[in-house]
């Protein structure tokens, strides 16, 4: 008896995704064939061209100078933050940051300058409201937190007598 294929097994092979050694490129979603966006067909530069020009000839900063920068920018911020900050153990956050600052501008010197203009760069008043609006979560929280404790506690001596 011949095998003779059935419809499921036509269909299977209809499905089967087919290889091929070829690639093909289609280009960019959004890419226009022809425009160039940096530079001129007759060799000068666009505006968005000459703005590129003047960021590459800025100093590139070393790998690890790169590390620091970074951490400048964060510990500029938490700094901020801390400055403005009250309540139950600022007075430790605000030491602790000032001594991780000092160690850090010991390691690398481009620390400390980074650090100072990314400190200078920060938006006090917006670190206020964001300490304001922490406090009062903090407040709120704390409050509603003795109240319930003072009335577990009435709550307790009255089951005694009962």
């Amino acid at each position: 008896m011949e095998y003779k294929p059935s419809y499921a097994d036509s269909l299977r092979a209809d499905i089967q995704p087919s290889y091929s050694d070829s690639l093909y490129h289609h280009g960019i979603l959004g890419m226009h064939w022809g425009v160039r966006r940096y530079q001129n067909s007759d060799g000068s530069y666009t505006p968005a061209g000459k703005a590129r020009r003047a960021n590459e000839s800025e100093p590139q900063l070393s790998s690890i100078d790169k590390k620091y920068d970074k951490l400048a920018k964060k510990d500029a911020k938490e700094f901020a933050r801390a400055k403005v900050s009250t309540g139950e153990g600022a007075g430790n956050r605000r030491k602790a940051i000032k001594t991780i600052v000092e160690q850090r501008r010991k390691e690398n010197e481009h620390y400390g300058e980074a650090f100072d203009a990314y400190l200078e760069e920060q938006d006090m008043t917006k670190h206020v409201n964001a300490a304001k609006r922490e406090r009062t979560v903090k407040d709120v929280a704390e409050s509603t937190r003795r109240g319930i404790n003072t009335a577990a506690r009435v709550f307790n001596t009255v089951s005694r007598f009962l």
